[in-house]
């Protein structure tokens, strides 16, 4: 997602909207999350493809390091089938038991998509956006949000 949706949105010359738009960017990110396909463009550990867990980078066992380039397709073996060996020395059974719970990656399943998770159908809407982000959060007060 990182190639996908920028970490931020910040600019030195930007409309009024755009700038309030950019002070709850991260959070807006933080509600998209990648539906397994080919999962070629999904980073492991730093997309969020497990919704509950949010990126598998928090859930690592200590002093295990993986890059951020490993695309969740690398940890699929030849059979299509999670590459357990490896899995096991970087998770909790926790974290296991929910990858274990996705399918696995399939270039017959088309491109990665990514999905709004706020509400249950996981259609974008401002609405959705509105209330996931800044209803529940003193920020819309402080910094001119209302609800329209």
């Amino acid at each position: 997602m990182m190639e996908t949706c920028p970490q931020s949105i910040s600019g030195n010359v930007c409309s009024y909207v755009w700038c309030w738009l950019a002070k709850v960017w991260e959070k807006f990110r933080q509600k998209l999350y990648w539906s397994l396909r080919n999962s070629k463009s999904i980073s492991f550990i730093k997309d969020i493809w497990i919704p509950r867990l949010g990126p598998l980078f928090d859930h690592l066992l200590p002093n295990i390091e993986v890059s951020v380039h490993m695309k969740v397709a690398d940890f699929v073996d030849v059979n299509g089938c999670w590459k357990w060996s490896e899995l096991n020395k970087m998770f909790c059974a926790e974290v296991k038991e929910c990858i274990a719970a996705c399918h696995q990656p399939n270039d017959a399943f088309g491109e990665d998509v990514c999905l709004w998770q706020a509400i249950d159908n996981c259609k974008f809407t401002v609405k959705s956006t509105y209330n996931s982000i800044v209803m529940n959060d003193s920020l819309h007060e402080l910094n001119g949000w209302k609800e329209i």
